[in-house]
């Protein structure tokens, strides 16, 4: 099949295909990601410089991929975020088992107590292993 397509409606095509794999994909692991939509978003950026918009997605030869730069990135979380942004913190919430929240709660605690403290106690090291509280 062939669709003729002008600059105008490869970019919202373009556009659409991104919000569709970020929706698809960005809260998944990669092992997990819905293959034929990233697909498919990848064959749309293959052709972007075709159609003028080499500025907004890039080739990385190192990954074999398309990527979007950020300022295309940013021009589309506007949309992304006022639809459903909030169902990623979820996902992310339902990952979690009692020792990860306990964890963050323990964490989220001492980070308040430190603000409430003065910024003037906050400090920032290198760390010395992974534990944060220790």
């Amino acid at each position: 099949m062939k669709i003729n397509l002008n600059k105008k409606q490869y970019k919202q095509l373009l556009d659409l295909a991104f919000i569709a794999e970020w929706k698809a994909n960005s809260s998944k692991r990669f092992e997990e990601r819905n293959k034929e939509v990233y697909e498919i978003f990848q064959y749309l950026c293959s052709l972007a410089k075709d159609f003028g918009y080499g500025d907004i997605i890039t080739y990385n030869s190192d990954f074999d991929e398309y990527f979007p730069t950020v300022d295309y990135e940013e021009s589309l979380l506007s949309v992304i975020e006022g639809s459903d942004f909030h169902e990623l913190d979820t996902h992310f919430i339902r990952e979690m088992d009692s020792s990860d929240l306990d964890f963050i709660s323990k964490v989220d605690g001492k980070i308040n107590d430190t603000f409430d403290q003065g910024i003037e106690k906050i400090s920032i090291k290198k760390p010395s292993s992974m534990s944060l509280l220790t």
